[in-house]
């Protein structure tokens, strides 16, 4: 029987109640005119929500979406309203392009530094990933957008996520695992769970009748839908009975006419088949609400994060904020300088729009006068960097030919910006795939995908290769695929690249520029920055790593910055003591250079606005108000130290589950302090931020648990 509020199932046949039970695409979930359920679209969204439509048509993948920093960074604030503001930002990017349901927030813990998903997660703590992960949900679900929080449970490691099994206890799991995802279901009222990969207690996720049902929906009673990560779904009749609602991606899985042979055989009841349809249909209502209203886009809203995400963790003699007034050079060293990572690797990642860099921002921000030399350092990317959209001022022409080289009508279309094109269902008399375009040179331009290239320079075949690879390694662990490189040495070339299609299939390639063999050059780098830093007032160096090493599919291989960046920072704090050292990082790195040098700022994947919000904190026009949400050796959790300083003492006479401080800024600057609590075991009980101006005092109020 249908709840009253509920359209009647008994419309529907078996098979097509289970049809609903299994995705129609990579993100679309199917329709039923007779139960009024719309057909529904889903979206990645950590840092933003692509617009999906863009991919269904030539042209390069989605439509620039202005990525937030990284969750890391998120947790750095320990703000839940920014945690619900860019929530509710996600969701309008939803409205906006057709989404129904954004897979996130992840609510996974930071436990492994060398984990290749570090950044995707909140914070260590599980109650600083609960009370932000909590406002995440009410801030997607307030644009009415369904969040789907994810990876229930144990994904917290990338190598052989697959098959690996995590053994938890009741005290890691009740104790910290399941805390987060408690919180968004009873607290925030999330709409769908994704279940993980992994396997807990020797039993797959999708298959966990212990957690998902027994937990998940009878204790919690979680209403919603839950989803499978894609692709992890691997038997029928377990994971029908386990509570796994949904099964993505599709139109293929072990459901479908098997689950059909599985009911009418007894070893599914129809019932089962009946509750999940009936969740699906009460996310089709939820997310369908046409009273709902589309949240503006909150501008200033990613500059804002990054700036109280930034945390200051040492600052010798007050170098930063630097006092431009009386500085006449400045030498700004490192790869991050010009092109920071603003977002890890994976499936989180959106195109988005061309970014200022720190080098520019900080240029824009100095005084007239002052000297800034900009300065490569050493290379932390192996694989090709991004094609900047200056180089090729004329955009692109992007189409389809049959095999007689005759343009396919309805192909055509110009790309201004944007080096991956991709066409997701090619025609089937389409032979080749064809991009033009004017670019300056000298380059060294990289094309890359799989398959049969042709690249014409002026009008003259310079290669004529085939890429190959396991298609399947690359799909599984989020690598780059392999790419040719093709010199372009003239301005204004005329560069024509073809690739062989397969009609019927998808088709997809990128582009982007390998640096000429002198700016590789660790040695010669290092011996430049030196010299700078030696004839500067300040020398500011950024590190960090990238998304070749940070990324979903893999773990890093090891814990350290890449390439030569430590011997970097080592040679040029020693020729100038007035050294900065910005990381651009989403996990915790050694830092054996770190009481050498006068500060150390970490700033995490700090999305679209990183380069403003760089120039502003180190110029002293926004305060670093972040306190890492993990350990980073040797800083404890929860550690920042900003601009200002601080007194805080709690009131005698507290008690209870209601702990009072009084909190005063002692020092010159307006601040942000974050006051925790902590249990006898380390973990946090409660905490609380405060703004005060200079000598401003207030009271802090935090609730904690009874025990702690």
């Amino acid at each position: 029987m249908s709840p009253p509020d509920e359209p009647s199932l008994d419309v529907l046949p078996l098979e097509d109640k289970v049809a609903l039970l299994t995705g129609t695409g990579m993100w679309t979930l199917r329709g039923e005119p007779r139960l009024g359920l719309p057909a529904l679209m889903c979206a990645n969204g950590p840092v933003g929500v692509p617009d999906l439509a863009g991919r269904e048509v030539v042209g390069p993948a989605g439509t620039p979406v202005a990525p937030l920093p990284c969750p890391a960074a998120l947790g750095a604030t320990w703000d839940p309203e920014l945690a619900w503001r860019a929530g509710r930002r996600l969701g309008a990017q939803a409205r906006r392009a057709g989404v129904h349901m954004v897979l996130a927030p992840g609510l996974d813990l930071q436990a492994d530094p060398l984990a290749g998903r570090h950044f995707e997660c909140l914070g260590a703590d599980p109650l600083l990933v609960a009370r932000l992960g909590v406002a995440l949900v009410r801030g997607i679900q307030s644009s009415g957008v369904a969040a789907c929080v994810k990876h229930f449970v144990g994904n917290e490691a990338e190598d052989g996520r697959y098959t690996r099994d995590v053994p938890a206890g009741d005290e890691l799991l009740r104790g910290r695992w399941l805390r987060p995802f408690e919180a968004a279901v009873r607290e925030g009222g999330a709409w769908a769970v994704m279940a993980a990969y992994n396997s807990v207690n020797g039993t797959r996720m999708t298959e966990h009748t212990g957690l998902l049902r027994d937990v998940l929906k009878d204790e919690w009673g979680f209403d919603g839908v839950v989803v499978s990560d894609w692709g992890a779904t691997v038997s029928t009749v377990d994971s029908a009975l386990a509570g796994l609602d949904l099964v993505m991606p599709g139109p293929w899985g072990p459901w479908g006419d098997a689950l059909v042979d599985a009911v009418r055989e007894g070893f599914v009841p129809e019932s089962e088949i009946d509750d999940k349809v009936v969740r699906l249909l009460r996310l089709g209502r939820r997310v369908t609400d046409p009273s709902t209203p589309v949240p503006g886009e909150d501008p200033g809203l990613g500059r804002l994060i990054a700036t109280r995400s930034f945390v200051l963790l040492t600052n010798r003699n007050e170098i930063l904020p630097l006092d431009a007034g009386r500085i006449r050079s400045i030498a700004l060293i490192g790869e991050p300088a010009t092109t920071p990572c603003l977002q890890g690797g994976g499936s989180s990642e959106v195109a988005g729009p061309p970014a200022v860099s720190p080098a520019t921002a900080l240029a824009a921000g100095l005084p007239h006068g002052v000297d800034l030399r900009v300065l490569g350092g050493v290379p932390i990317r192996t694989e090709p960097r991004p094609l900047p959209e200056a180089w090729t001022p004329g955009g692109f022409r992007v189409g389809l030919r049959d095999a007689d080289g005759a343009p396919l009508e309805g192909s055509e279309g110009h790309a201004p910006a944007g080096t991956e094109f991709a066409w997701p269902v090619v025609p089937a008399n389409a032979a080749e795939a064809v991009v033009t375009f004017t670019m300056d040179g000298p380059r060294d331009l990289a094309v890359a995908g799989l398959g049969l290239f042709s690249v014409a320079v002026d009008g003259t075949t310079v290669a004529d290769t085939e890429l190959t690879a396991d298609l399947a390694a690359l799909l599984a662990g989020f690598r780059r695929p392999p790419y040719f490189t093709v010199p372009i040495r003239g301005n204004g070339a005329r560069v024509e690249i073809r690739h062989v299609v397969s009609p019927g299939g998808p088709a997809a390639f990128g582009l982007g520029h390998c640096p000429p063999p002198a700016e590789g050059d660790p040695g010669a780098g290092i011996a430049a920055a030196v010299r700078a830093a030696h004839s500067t007032d300040i020398a500011i160096v950024m590190v960090g790593t990238c998304a070749e090493q940070e990324t979903e599919g893999r773990d890093r291989t090891f814990p350290g910055l890449p390439g030569r960046q430590d011997e970097l920072v080592a040679a040029v704090a020693a020729a100038n003591p007035r050294t900065v050292v910005v990381v651009n990082a989403g996990a915790p790195i050694p830092m054996p250079w770190a009481g050498d040098v006068a500060a150390v700022l970490w700033t995490w994947f700090g999305g679209q606005e990183y380069g403003p919000a760089l120039a502003d904190v180190l110029l002293g026009a926004a305060e670093p108000g972040g306190r890492l949400p993990c350990p980073i050796p040797p800083f404890r959790l929860g550690h920042g130290l900003g601009y200002t300083t601080w007194a805080c003492t709690e009131t005698p006479g507290g008690g209870g589950t209601v702990r009072r401080f009084w909190v005063t800024n002692t020092g010159a600057r307006p601040g942000r302090e974050v006051v925790r609590c902590h249990t006898a075991t380390g973990d946090v009980a409660g905490f609380a931020a405060v703004e005060l101006r200079p000598g401003e005092r207030r009271e802090v109020m935090i609730e904690v648990p009874r025990d702690a």
